[in-house]
Order: C-alpha cells, then sequence, then structure tokens
C-alpha cells in the first residue's frame, strides 16, 4: 500500500499530536506526584505537632488532678483547723457564759455602769444619784426600769443608812448583783497583773458604752480573754454582728511571743470577730505597736491592710 505525501504528512501531525498530549498529561501527573508529596510532609509535620500537643495535654491533665489531689487535702486541713476555732456567736457565748446576755439590754447596762461608776467614787448609788449620773429624768420610767432590773436579777435594792442629803427619809440604794459583777468581770481577783488589767480592760470599755465581759477559758478551746459588743444605733439592742474579741497582753507576752499574738489576731478574724483589741500597760505601747505592724505585716503581708485596720491596742 502506498501511501501519498500528504497522508503521511497527516500521520505524522497525528502522531505529534498524541505525543504532545501524553507529554503534557505526564507532566500534570509528575506536577499532582509533588504537590501529594508536599502534603503529605505537611500532614506528617501537623500529625507530629499533634502527638505533640496530646502527649502536653495528657501531662497538664496528671498535673491539674495531683494539684486538685493536694488542694482538696489543704481543703480539708484547713475545714479540720476552722472547726476547732469556735465561730463566734451570741448563743455560742450564751452557753460559754451560762447566761443569757441578751437579759441586759443597753438601758439595764447604762444603770448598771452607773452604779458601778458611783460606787467606785464612793457615792451612795439611790435613786437620784443614778439619775443624775445617767442624765434622766427622775420618774415613773425610770423606777419602772430599776425595779425591772432588780427583778431581772442585775440589781439588788437595799435600805439606805442615811439620809440622801435633801430632807428626805433613808431612801433604797441599788447596787449591782454578784452574778453581774461576775459576769462583768467586776469580781476578777487581781492576782497577776494580767488579770487586774483584763479587770481594767474591761471596766474601761464598759464605761465607753460596750457590753465587755470575760470569758471561761476551756481546755481545747481558742477563745479570747473577753468580748466587747457595740450597741445598736438608735435601738435598746446590741449589734451581736460586730463583737469584738479582747487580748490582754502582758510586757513579756509583747516581747517574746510577737508571732504567737499575731497569729491569735488572725485567728480572732477567722472566728468572725469584727475586730481585736489588744489591752496592755501605756508603758507597753511600743511593744503593741510593733507586734500590730511590723510582726503582723512581716507574716500576713497580704491581708496586712484588713489586719490592721481591725486590731486596736488600748493602753492603760
Amino acid at each position: 500500500m502506498h501511501l501519498r505525501e500528504q497522508d503521511i504528512d497527516r500521520l505524522i501531525e497525528e502522531v505529534l499530536r498524541k505525543l504532545d498530549y501524553s507529554m503534557r498529561e505526564g507532566y500534570s501527573a509528575r506536577k499532582l506526584v509533588e504537590e501529594l508529596e508536599k502534603v503529605n510532609a505537611k500532614l506528617d509535620a501537623i500529625s507530629l505537632e499533634m502527638e505533640k500537643l496530646l502527649n502536653t495535654y495528657q501531662r497538664i491533665f496528671e498535673l491539674c488532678e495531683l494539684a486538685s489531689s493536694r488542694l482538696s487535702k489543704a481543703d480539708n486541713f484547713i475545714a479540720e483547723r476552722i472547726k476547732r476555732l469556735p465561730v463566734v456567736s451570741v448563743d455560742y457565748l450564751c452557753q460559754l457564759i451560762g447566761f443569757d446576755l441578751r437579759k441586759i439590754t443597753p438601758r439595764y447596762h447604762e444603770v448598771i455602769v452607773s452604779i458601778l461608776q458611783l460606787s467606785k467614787a464612793g457615792l451612795e448609788p439611790h435613786k437620784t444619784n443614778i439619775s443624775d449620773k445617767m442624765r434622766v429624768r427622775r420618774g415613773p420610767s425610770f423606777h419602772h426600769i430599776l425595779e425591772r432590773a432588780v427583778k431581772e436579777g442585775l440589781l439588788e435594792k437595799i435600805q439606805g443608812q442615811e439620809k440622801d442629803g435633801k430632807g428626805r427619809p433613808p431612801t433604797a440604794v441599788y447596787r449591782v448583783s454578784d452574778r453581774m459583777l461576775q459576769l462583768l468581770g467586776q469580781k476578777i481577783k487581781p492576782i497577776t497583773d494580767s488579770s487586774k488589767l483584763l479587770k481594767e480592760a474591761l471596766f474601761y470599755l464598759n464605761c465607753k458604752e460596750l457590753l465587755a465581759f470575760p470569758i471561761p477559758q476551756k481546755a481545747g478551746k481558742s477563745l479570747p480573754d473577753g468580748v466587747a459588743v457595740p450597741k445598736m444605733p438608735k435601738a435598746d439592742s446590741w449589734d451581736w454582728t460586730r463583737m469584738m474579741a479582747v487580748e490582754v497582753e502582758s510586757k513579756d507576752e509583747l516581747r517574746n511571743k510577737k508571732k504567737h499574738i499575731a497569729a491569735i489576731i488572725v485567728n480572732r478574724i477567722m472566728q468572725g470577730y469584727s475586730k481585736v483589741i489588744i489591752a496592755c500597760r501605756h508603758k507597753d505601747k511600743p511593744l503593741a505597736e510593733e507586734v500590730v505592724e511590723r510582726t503582723l505585716k512581716d507574716l500576713y503581708p497580704k491581708h496586712y491592710e484588713n489586719l490592721r485596720k481591725r486590731t486596736k491596742i488600748l493602753p492603760l
């Protein structure tokens, strides 16, 4: 079979076209393979990073579990410590003392303190002197308060031994009952300077219109030496939400037990007392200031400002 020249040229052209197409297709395939190889390399890198992240996450999870376990132990430890610290409340104090403190209203308290002040001044506490001391009218309402206080066992009524100086016959005089004297710390035997200081501090605070009384100490209990309660504004009741702890500190304690006193201040705040009153001798005030302004700050720097605001030094 003889092919003409035109047929040969057409055949060659067809062959070249097919060859060109095959070459172009082969180039595209190689390009695709190269791109796939690049993608695979990137996927391998991503997989490696994911594996690293997974290992890191696993380590973080383990550390979180360990931290949670330790925090749980710390919480339990703190909870146990707090359980040992009696949280202050009026019911708790009444239970400690064995008397319902709510019976001593601010009005009764004012009468009691006036009688104590008159007695200390050597004056007979009869109605006239008491009313003058309180700066109130000596009328039926005042007489009712005195009689109610006697009935409640806060006062005792006895016959006067002489005239009251105004031409009238001997009149009844009132004295604070032994139970109240004991409750307000005025029967404390000043055997040591600390006991004498506590008695003086409580009397001073009572004269400042605070209901102040000593706390019986119990073995195994962390209790303040005394408690002082302020009045409710414009009401004949005490503000039991603002009770203050009273701590008596001797010169030796202020000098040698600074950290212990600082820890006591923190304990009292944790127990729920609004403030802590540090009672000391006037000559020992610089030592008390060192405890409050230095030791407390060194041991509890994060909470110092709050602790300092809630700590008061009472020099006597």
